[in-house]
């Protein structure tokens, strides 16, 4: 397992290739224009094929049914990048646990508001990811929460190296 914390280089949009982008939830607002946003359910992305995306969002509102076995097991085999955003859980219950709690036990104990997006890519099996997070930016000792559209930038800047 690996983490990467990502907060600076925010300012710039990403500039990169076209990116194919699954959402469970509402497509975020933006800056950058050539991306392709496919609203998606759960469901739907189980069955859909690996290749096809380059990367999976899934937003605050699905955070609780994303955290079931069924995806958990969804997110090892894709060995696509996931995105859970606003978790306040980070990134844990979303891999594979010997005890695994809900996403509300979970998000209770860890309680993260720092960050605004957490990600995993398992690599090469099921006990090996790598996970990030991307935190929202502070200016003068205070979390700015207003502006997370940088944030989302270097998401996309992450998903276009792993390509």
């Amino acid at each position: 397992m690996s983490c990467q914390t990502h907060a600076k280089n925010m300012e710039e949009p990403y500039e990169g290739t076209s990116l194919e982008l699954a959402v469970v939830g509402k497509e975020p607002d933006v800056r950058e224009k050539q991306l392709n946003f496919s609203e998606i359910s759960l469901e739907e992305l189980y069955n859909t094929p690996t290749d096809k995306y380059d990367a999976v969002f899934i937003m605050k509102e699905h955070l609780s049914e994303a955290s079931k076995e069924k995806y958990i097991e969804m997110y090892r085999d894709k060995e696509m990048p996931f995105f859970f955003v606003e978790s306040k859980a980070s990134h844990v219950p979303f891999i594979k646990m010997e005890n695994p709690e809900s996403y509300e036990q979970t998000a209770e104990k860890i309680d993260d508001t720092q960050n605004f997006i957490s990600g995993i890519l398992y690599v090469g099996g099921e006990k090996e990811y790598r996970s990030w997070k991307f935190s929202y930016p502070i200016q003068d000792s205070e979390i700015i929460r207003d502006n997370v559209q940088g944030i989302y930038s270097a998401v996309f800047k992450v998903t276009d190296d792993l390509k």
